[in-house]
This record gives C-alpha cells, sequence and structure tokens, in this order.
C-alpha cells in the first residue's frame, strides 16, 4: 500500500530528532520530498519501463492542419499515436520521424491525402514539452478528414501534498527519507550544503530501486533476437 508524504515527513523528523517543528516545517520537508520524487521519476524513464504511463483521447486533428490539438499540458514523452477508433480508417498508421528528415520532408511537400487511401503518416514532437508546456505535435502530410486521436505518453509528476500518496515504485519511501534529510540539514551545516551522508544513503537507495524495478515481468524470457530470426 502505498504511504502518504504525511508519513514519511514524520519519518523524516525523526532522522532528524525532532519530533515537533521548531528549525524544520512539515512544508519545507514536502519541499525536499518533491524534489526527491522528481529526481526518481527521471532515473525511473531511463528504465523505458512505463511506469509513469498515460493515454488520452482527447487530441484532436482538425482537416489540413499541420499540428495536432488539445495536447495535454503534461506530456513529457510521447509513446504512441493512433486513431481513437482503429476501424474507421484501418490502414492509417502514425510513425515518428524527425521534423527535417527526408521521409518528412517528403510528406510536407505532398498535397493534402485522403485517410482512406493513406497508410502511414508521420507526426514529430517539438518544443519543451512537460512541465514548460505541451509539446507542439506536426503531423505530415496533412488529410483531408477531421481525426480524434489516442496520444500515450509519460506524464510528469505533479506538485504533492501531504496527503498525496508516494508515486515512486521500487520500495522508495526510505529513499525520499535520506533525500529530504540530507537536504534538511543543509539549514543546520556550517557551509549550508546538504548533509554528505545522508545523500550517500539516498544514492544507495536509488541504486537499489532501479535495481529492483527490472524487469517488470519474467513471463517472457529475455532473449536478443537476430535480425534474420524470422527466415530461420
Amino acid at each position: 500500500m502505498a504511504t502518504t508524504l504525511t508519513t514519511i515527513v514524520t519519518n523524516v523528523r525523526t532522522n532528524l530528532q525532532e519530533s515537533t517543528a521548531k528549525l524544520w516545517t512539515d512544508a519545507e520537508i514536502i519541499v525536499h520530498l518533491n524534489a526527491a520524487i522528481k529526481d526518481l521519476w527521471r532515473a525511473l524513464n531511463s528504465r523505458y519501463q512505463d511506469f509513469f504511463f498515460a493515454t488520452t483521447t482527447a487530441v484532436t486533428y482538425t482537416a489540413s492542419a499541420e499540428t495536432l490539438s488539445s495536447v495535454p499540458a503534461g506530456v513529457s514523452t510521447i509513446l504512441g499515436l493512433e486513431l481513437a477508433d482503429p476501424t474507421l480508417y484501418p490502414s492509417l498508421v502514425f510513425v515518428y520521424k524527425n521534423y527535417n528528415s527526408i521521409e518528412f520532408q517528403s510528406a510536407r511537400a505532398m498535397e493534402d491525402q485522403d485517410p482512406d487511401a493513406m497508410g502511414r503518416v508521420y507526426f514529430c514532437a517539438t518544443g519543451a514539452g512537460a512541465p514548460t508546456g505541451a509539446p507542439t505535435i506536426y503531423l505530415a502530410p496533412q488529410l483531408t478528414a477531421a481525426l480524434t486521436l489516442r496520444l500515450s505518453y509519460v506524464p510528469v509528476v505533479a506538485t504533492l501534498v501531504a496527503a498525496n500518496d508516494n508515486p515512486i515504485p521500487g520500495e522508495s519511501d526510505r529513499a525520499l527519507e535520506c533525500y529530504a534529510t540530507a537536504y534538511a540539514r543543509a539549514k543546520i551545516r556550517d557551509n549550508s550544503a546538504p548533509d554528505p551522508e545522508w545523500l550517500a544513503l539516498y544514492a544507495t537507495e536509488k541504486v537499489n530501486i532501479l535495481d529492483a524495478v527490472a524487469p517488470r515481468q519474467e513471463v517472457t524470457e529475455a532473449v536478443a533476437e537476430s535480425i534474420f530470426e524470422e527466415f530461420y
């Protein structure tokens, strides 16, 4: 069962030997916990295991448009794009290509296409993305019909409050405690820097989390397939 930040704050206070707020407020500790959550979110995303995953069918394409509309502001990394109703145009698939690739340039040069006659449509994301703002997603060639699309993506982690649960997998409560303790103790250190011993404990916990969460499944064997495997 997920642990609330309130519980983790209590554990941090035990580390700080301050059960009742004097030098550190709960709000101050929660700021450090949010920083730890975002740091672990970045690290876990590098494992490409969809620990943070969302889909939306609110994304739309207007006929003859260059970009998609209603892209969520929380999109960090795009994982896939497809029709919300795949039966509408069964042969239409969306393939990610760099905006300046030869394929994308050639597709931009085409006249508007009937989606009934199309197989492959290219898309790409530009801009900073979340949390700065929604990325701009370009599409080529342009199509003659409006579409409703399903976008799958990695969402950013929102800034959490005391009542929220720890969203990081891998039994990560202790890692959050160590990170918050290290940065909270900066207030009482002569150089105002985070406590190196607690940071070292956090680093160890972080490595252990990344080791523990992969692989996500053991149903199928992890094997490397050769390029011409299907022809053997």
